[in-house]
């Protein structure tokens, strides 16, 4: 079975003192095709620099933007690959 590509979208937690999410980023990298995205934008564009299609989507928080957890993304309620947000 081959491994599937998982697209992660969220801030860069690297260089944060809780690195609870860059540790689970790199956890998750051991299992399968991991892409981050850290910028705000559309979700078509975004695809659009990948160089390959992703399997999933997975959005880390519902709460998008300089609150939240992840970047601002548009265009998700039109999109056809399957997505989960933690």
């Amino acid at each position: 079975m081959s491994r599937k590509r998982i697209l992660f979208i969220t801030n860069d937690f690297s260089r944060h003192l809780q690195r609870s999410f860059h540790y689970f980023a790199e956890e998750l990298a051991k299992l399968a095709n991991l892409t981050q995205w850290h910028k705000p934008g559309h979700i078509r564009d975004i695809l659009g620099q990948l160089p390959h299609k992703p399997d999933f989507i997975l959005i880390n928080d519902s709460h998008q933007g300089q609150r939240g957890h992840s970047p601002a993304i548009e265009g998700l309620a039109g999109l056809d690959i399957p997505f989960g947000v933690i």
